[in-house]
């Protein structure tokens, strides 16, 4: 009888965690598409995950960076966002899985909008999500270490190096 009703208990607290998720992302969505040109029409929403740093860098690159600190992504393949369980060396815990969430949300609207088939490169897709980012945090008055850094940003969204100062190609 305990384990029945351990399993009653625990679907329950498991059902409502996922309501309380669906509810945040569709708010989440709400705020991209009122501050972009982005659209939702109602598309399945990204199922969430949670792994460590190391996790989700062993997934992503075949020899991982001994520096690999990543703190999510979005697999558009399988429609998934994964958030890592630690906030990263630049970023503190206060909102940090929201502001990633909205992050990789920006990812999601841009696939599901077409946006992947008409930018220059892969690497370009994150300067809207950076740009919104950095709106969500002003707005939700979150640490200004939830920001993405200006250098990185511009860095990592470049599709052509050549386009970077000289300085940054050592």
């Amino acid at each position: 009888m305990r384990l029945i009703i351990l399993f009653v208990c625990c679907s329950l607290v498991s059902t409502i965690s996922n309501a309380t998720d669906t509810d945040r992302i569709h708010k989440f969505i709400n705020f991209i598409v009122d501050n972009t040109e982005l659209e939702y029409n109602g598309e399945t929403v990204p199922s969430i995950h949670f792994a460590t740093h190391e996790e989700m860098c062993a997934v992503l690159y075949t020899n991982p960076p001994s520096d690999c600190n990543i703190a999510g992504y979005y697999n558009d393949d399988l429609n998934q966002i994964w958030i890592a369980t630690s906030p990263t060396k630049h970023m503190v815990a206060e909102g940090f899985q929201d502001v990633v969430l909205v992050h990789e949300l920006v990812h999601f609207l841009q696939k599901v909008n077409g946006v992947y088939e008409t930018i220059e490169c892969r690497k370009a897709l994150e300067r809207d999500a950076f740009a919104i980012q950095e709106q969500f945090v002003d707005e939700a008055g979150l640490p200004e270490r939830q920001k993405p850094d200006p250098l990185f940003s511009l860095i990592v969204s470049a599709c052509h190096p050549q386009g970077l100062p000289m300085w940054l190609h050592q």
